[in-house]
């Protein structure tokens, strides 16, 4: 027969999967009927262990004639009449003589032969005995040296599962036969899977996965080489490939029974979809009865790792019953298939069955461990405790005897207990009220269990020494203890809780995505007040469980505690779609009342509790007898949700209630008082009467109640903390709230009291003291990553950069891994431009190893990371590095968001918000480098990403008026204030535009309305005097000045206040006192280099003047000095503003101010440059032809100048605008082409009516041409919007009266002169003189 049929038989012989046996054997035997060797396979290891007895005796009856199987088809049958019901003790008596006799003279392939079928037995070491006494006489005997590896290695996994010491040596021997067998026979199937077997067991899974690697290449029809291969992957974690090698295990055997399992298995630990395990469980079920009908120990081999990692889902262990169930059925006399259903069935907490099958197991056999440790944890569960208490006993002797015999199981705490012992006693004192020593001892248990279970390789066997269920139920019921609320501020953070919180962890390293642990981590981060962490986590779960109702009510609590009553309602909606069984559960109730409470629907929240008062154990608790009628259906409420309903129902009724007293509400709490005290909810009832009497306005009285709980009372600390609350926030009494604090510190001083005092430290505003108490707590505890970033945060608002460096790196070295906490410590650096120390953490950060790259969690910490490296090269101001960073940022956060689709809308919501802010600061550098194209397209998808992104559209709405595009401006305006009405700079912009076009009255008129709201808005301020100065009424200014002062005393001292205030005095022709003003600004983060530019443009020149060179004053040492003092004010502009465009031509043009030829060529070639860049830019443009001009290079300035006419208006530049065609105009008047200028200067007038320059030149017009009249009126209005502080105003308005026959008029302007310029006597002697001449008759 052919090797390689032996090797598919001796593998599924091996792994125990007897059906396989023989489809194998009889498919080879349709070619090669009669075949002896595949008759004896089918029968001993195809029949007989199916419970075939008499058809397997038929067999074996019949090759027992051969010669070379004689010997091994007696030892079979003897197998065969010793599992029979009735046994033929003659025919074994007969059997078991002749293969004594004979099996010291059998020929070498008998002896073989019988060696095999002993190494599927019990009989292992009588079956090295065979196959070493052939090796003996025959040491080349490559079948024997093949048989021998494989009897060890069968000895060495026996030994595994018992407390015998391993022999390694022993591993050696067995590879060295392989490895003989292998040079003789490289292609030897067996040899092959011994050497990778034995490979594995010296933990070298390398080379045991590079050997079945080669081999799957070589004998890809070889499918146990796939399955070991699969399996080996499990085995070192590789989950990715281990799935890749299943789905070519399906392409092969699409119903393959352990290829289905480990699919399962990865659903539940890898993927937390208990849904789709529970549809693969089922196709697992029915292979098995397709497959292996009759293999009961498989049913029971599969059922037991999926029982206990099902964390009493329903679908789970139904399929999970159902395999135990079959298991038992094939053999009801069998101890351990019995103790399986009984489990399954206390899983799904039916005490009752379970009690049942545990008894009839114990009948089976009464010294079965796991049968008496499961009837003793029935009998804690369903509250019979005195029973339960005589049992442990009895237990503990159990377990002593087993173990002194050397018959007990591995794993144990450090004082030798095994972990279920620990576990069920320290189960007993708990539920007996004894806390503090049931909590040790079930901390040792589930060390114990970790233990345990990391002997183990990855394996499903695994699983099941790690029993998750029992974790987690363990764990469910230490939260329950702790409450329902999330823990308060000032709170310290629950010991219990985090002892919970680090077995929840430990248990994510064997099961990272198991449901029911990541629902208790959710619910442990929202009691630990972590409500975005816990959001996080639900939206996980709910990525592969939408139908879990129980996380959708975590949802909606915390909503309903973040004051979101709309989005709780939707969440609670939600869990009511996906069960309906949900409304009958007490949590159901509590929080549909919290909702509508929420929502101001009183009478609806009084309604739903007074229904949720008549559940089930609610208004007093389940008697024993009480809850063994219950049915599964009807949910038993926790005390916390007792205490809840009462308190929430007396709440509801006080709010109702119209009498000061509230009767009825008062006599629910007197009965929640009497049915809690004693418990831990005492304390919440009591401060929930306190309230009452708060309500009532007797503050005293609420505090003596709680004064009334002595500090001998484990409710002690919550009654201080309470009283504390009461102090501060209806008392305002900062020291007696500390004292409270101070008092449990006294009464105990620990790590909890200390960090209670730092966080009331910290609530209260004092930090320094907040960090002495905090690191008090970290004596006890040096090791506590958390309290120590606690520590580092409060030294930063304390401004101890250097301590809080210091607490933030022990606190990274602390939790290797954190690598939020090094971002929050890189973001420090970053503020403290400590730029090298910055990007040394940060490379630290993005080179760190990742275990899964594309996970959510390493890529929003790649964003986080990226975002702040690129602040890194901002501050360095390597902007070309700071762009690049940030698409990096923003790729990674695209990916990001494709990861987050299906997480809850709110989750998915802020993402897109923040990818929208990533595109908004691209957006706003291209904006900056004046890259107007790129900077619109990256609003754009800042807006496809988050349609409300209101920066991106209030940019985009700026950017369309810049372009003169008003209809698309308004259109975003629009949409903006659709979803935010009270958006005040939409409201500006919207203002803008009715300005833009002319409708100067409404314009104005929405600005007024927006101050008149708020009258310390500056922005808004400056906005509308930019506005009334080009709608030509600056005398209206006043009048908001005044508003803000009276709305704010502090006004006066407000930055803002005092740059509007420049800005007015600038535009009504007061240059001194709009430095004042402008000076009392400059230092400002906000309004400090707005204020600068504007002194800058003030120095270098003070009357506005359009032709720099025709000023009498150019080279003065006044002049001079003004130019120093600007150059002066440019260097203390922030290093964020020194790379805008306003910056870099003002620095040109205090460059030119200098009148040094050199100095105003080098300018220029500074602002050609920026020119080549964009050739439309106005301000560049300006400054150039202002240069030319200096250079008296008229003609180029001239060019500048006519571009600038065919460029379309911008409003953001509207004062360059207007300079450039005042400039133009100036020049086309010195050339006689009036038309020209007084076309500009209308133009300048359209848009700005205040504009006296225009005025002036239009009157200069009208003088030349001898139109006096018409001369005198443009002056008139060149001295108006002057504020009539121009000596050659008013000069030239003086004369052109004189020259109207307006002498009255005249002589009134010449005394205005003469008044303000004292010395400026020339307008007396030209003018005055002449127009009193003019009056005399």
């Amino acid at each position: 027969m052919s090797d390689k049929v032996l090797a598919l038989v001796h593998y599924y012989a091996r792994e125990g999967f007897s059906r396989q046996v023989q489809s194998v054997c009889n498919e080879v035997l349709k070619k090669r009927a009669n075949d002896p060797t595949l008759v004896f396979w089918r029968a001993a290891c195809g029949l007989l262990p199916e419970g075939s007895t008499a058809e397997a005796l038929r067999e074996l009856s019949a090759v027992a004639q051969v010669p070379d199987l004689e010997l091994a088809a007696s030892a079979a049958m003897l197998m065969a009449h010793e599992s029979a019901k009735v046994q033929d003790q003659e025919t074994m008596i007969q059997l078991q003589n002749k293969i004594e006799i004979e099996e010291s003279t059998a020929t070498d392939t008998a002896a073989l032969h019988l060696a095999a079928f002993y190494s599927y037995t019990r009989s292992k070491e009588r079956a090295r005995g065979l196959a070493e006494r052939v090796l003996r006489t025959q040491p080349d005997n490559l079948q024997a040296m093949v048989m021998l590896g494989w009897i060890i290695v069968a000895q060495h996994l026996d030994e595994e599962s018992g407390d015998m010491a391993l022999d390694e040596g022993e591993l050696d021997e067995a590879l060295q036969h392989f490895e003989v067998v292998l040079e003789h026979d490289s292609a030897d199937l067996e040899a092959t899977m011994g050497k990778a077997k034995v490979l594995e067991l010296k933990h070298k899974h390398a080379e045991a996965l590079h050997l079945l690697t080669e081999m799957n290449i070589k004998v890809s029809w070889f499918l146990p080489a796939l399955l070991e291969k699969t399996r080996l992957l499990l085995c070192v974690g590789d989950w990715e490939q281990m799935m890749e090698h299943v789905q070519r295990i399906f392409q092969t055997d699409n119903q393959n029974i352990m290829g289905l399992a480990w699919t399962a298995l990865h659903q539940m630990v890898r993927e937390g979809n208990n849904k789709g395990a529970t549809k693969t469980l089922q196709d697992v079920y029915a292979a098995l009865n397709r497959f292996e009908p009759k293999n009961a120990q498989l049913y029971y081999k599969l059922a037991r790792p999926f029982a206990r990692l099902a964390g009493g889902d329903v679908g789970v262990l139904t399929v999970t019953g159902m395999m135990s169930e079959r298991a038992m059925q094939m053999k009801p006399d069998h101890a351990p298939y019995v103790v399986e259903a009984g489990y399954n069935r206390l899983f799904l907490e039916e005490w009752p069955a379970a009690a049942e099958k545990f008894d009839l197991a114990m009948q089976l056999d009464e010294l079965s461990l796991d049968a008496n440790c499961g009837s003793l944890e029935v009998a804690i569960q369903s509250g019979k405790l005195e029973e339960a208490a005589g049992q442990v006993m009895f237990l503990e002797e159990m377990f002593n005897s087993h173990s002194s015999l050397g018959l007990g199981k591995k794993g144990g705490d450090s004082m030798g207990e095994p972990p279920m012992l620990l576990y069920l006693k320290g189960l007993l004192a708990w539920k007996q009220a004894d806390a503090q020593d049931g909590l040790a001892m079930l901390e040792r248990s589930i060390t114990g269990t970790f233990e345990l279970a990391s002997q183990h390789p990855l394996s499903l066997e695994m699983y099941v020494a790690l029993s998750a269920t029992r974790i987690t139920s363990l764990i469910k019921m230490l939260l329950n203890s702790i409450g329902g609320e999330p823990r308060a501020p000032t709170e310290a953070p629950s010991p219990l809780l985090a002892k919970c919180n680090r077995a929840l962890e430990l248990l994510s390293k064997y099961a990272p995505a198991l449901m029911e642990s990541q629902l208790l981590l959710a619910r442990g981060m929202y009691l630990n007040g972590s409500l975005d962490a816990a959001q996080r986590k639900a939206a996980d779960i709910l990525r592969y469980n939408p139908e879990e109702y129980s996380v959708h009510l975590l949802i909606c609590s915390v909503y309903v505690y973040q004051e979101k009553p709309q989005l709780a309602m939707s969440a609670l909606d939600q869990a009511v779609s996906s069960n309906f069984s949900v409304r009958e559960t007490p949590l159901f109730h509590i929080v549909n009342a919290k909702v509508l409470m929420a929502s101001g629907k009183m009478e609806e929240a009084r309604k739903v509790l007074e229904t949720a008062m008549n559940l089930p154990g609610v208004r007093t608790p389940l008697r024993s007898e009480q809850r063994q009628r219950l049915t599964r259906r009807v949910f038993e409420p926790t005390l916390h949700e007792r205490a809840t309903i009462y308190l929430l129902l007396a709440e509801v009724l006080g709010r109702l209630s119209k009498l000061p007293d509230a009767p009825e509400a008062k006599k629910y709490i007197s009965d929640a008082i009497r049915e809690f005290e004693g418990t831990s909810e005492e304390v919440r009832v009591t401060v929930a009467d306190s309230e009452l009497a708060i309500a009532r306005g007797d503050v005293e009285g609420a505090l003596k109640k709680l004064r009334k709980i002595p500090n001998t009372s484990p409710h002690y600390t919550k009654a201080r903390m309470a009283m504390a609350d009461i102090y501060l926030r209806h008392r305002k009494d900062k020291a007696s709230y500390i004292k409270c604090y101070l008092d449990l510190v006294d009464q105990a001083a620990d790590y909890d009291t200390y960090c209670m005092l730092g966080e009331a430290f910290m609530q209260i505003l004092e930090p320094e003291k907040a960090v002495k108490a905090f690191e008090s707590a970290l004596e006890y505890s040096p090791k506590d990553a958390e309290l120590t970033c606690k520590i580092a945060r409060a030294l930063v608002t304390t401004h101890d950069y250097q301590r809080a460096i210091d607490y933030y790196n022990k606190a990274i070295y602390v939790s290797r891994g954190n690598w939020m906490l090094q971002l929050e410590l890189c973001n420090l650096l970053v503020r403290l431009r400590q730029w090298p120390q910055a990007v040394s953490a940060l490379n630290k950060c993005l080179e760190r190893p990742r275990d899964n790259a594309n996970s959510v969690e390493n890529l929003t910490v790649d964003v986080e990371a990226w975002l702040t490296m690129s602040k890194v090269y901002k501050g360095n101001m390597d902007m070309d590095s700071h762009v690049e960073t940030m698409g990096k940022a923003l790729d990674i956060q695209k990916q990001l968001l494709m990861k987050l689709r299906s997480e809850l809308p709110e989750t998915l919501m802020m993402q897109k918000e923040k990818t929208a802010g990533i595109c908004f600061d691209v957006a706003e550098h291209h904006k900056r480098m004046r890259k107007f194209d790129k900077a619109m397209e990256m609003y754009n998808e800042a807006l496809r990403h988050c349609d409300t992104h209101s920066r991106s559209m209030l940019a985009l709405a700026k950017l369309h008026l810049a372009n003169g595009n008003t209809d698309a401006c308004q259109q975003q305006c629009v949409l903006l204030l659709k979803h935010d009405p009270d958006n005040e700079e939409a409201s500006i912009m919207l203002a803008e535009l009715m300005f833009h076009k002319e409708h100067y009255d409404t314009a104005i008129y929405h600005f007024q309305q927006l101050l008149e709201r708020s009258p310390n808005h500056y922005g808004a301020m400056a906005n509308l005097i930019q506005l009334l100065r080009r709608a030509g009424r600056l005398e209206d200014v006043p009048r908001y000045f005044t508003l803000a002062e009276t709305a704010s005393p502090k006004a006066v001292m407000d930055p803002g206040f005092h740059y509007c205030k420049g800005l007015h005095q600038r535009y009504i022709n007061q240059p001194r006192d709009a430095l004042k003003e402008f000076n009392l600004a400059r230092k400002d983060s906000k309004w400090g280099s707005q204020a600068i530019f504007h002194m800058v443009e003030i120095y270098l020149n003070p009357d506005n003047d359009a032709v720099w060179e025709e000023k009498e004053n150019a080279n003065t040492p006044e002049s001079q000095e003004a130019v120093a003092t600007a150059r002066s004010l440019l260097g203390q502009v922030r290093p964020a503003d020194m790379q805008t465009q306003r910056y870099r031509v003002l620095e040109c043009y205090s460059r030119m101010s200098t009148k040094d030829m050199n100095q105003v060529e080098a300018a220029l070639g500074t602002l050609l440059d920026m020119a080549n860049q964009d050739p439309n830019n106005v301000p560049v443009l300006l400054a150039m032809a202002t240069g030319f001009m200096l250079l008296k290079q008229t003609p180029k300035a001239r060019n500048q100048l006519k571009r600038v006419q065919k460029i379309p208006y911008k409003p953001d530049e509207a004062e360059e605008f207007e300079r450039s065609w005042l400039l133009l105009a100036d020049i086309h008047i010195q050339g006689g082409k009036f038309d020209l200028a007084q076309d500009l200067c209308q133009k300048c007038l359209k848009y700005n009516k205040s504009c006296a320059k225009a005025w002036e030149y239009m009157g200069a017009i009208m003088e030349r041409e001898q139109s006096y009249k018409d001369a005198a009126d443009h002056y008139e209005k060149a001295w108006k919007h002057e504020n009539q502080a121009s000596a050659q105003v008013g000069y030239k308005l003086a004369f052109n009266y004189l020259k109207a026959k307006r002498f009255v008029e005249a002589i009134d302007v010449c005394h205005k002169v003469i008044k303000a310029f004292p010395e400026y006597p020339k307008i007396r002697k030209d003018i005055l003189e002449k127009a009193r001449m003019g009056l005399k008759p």
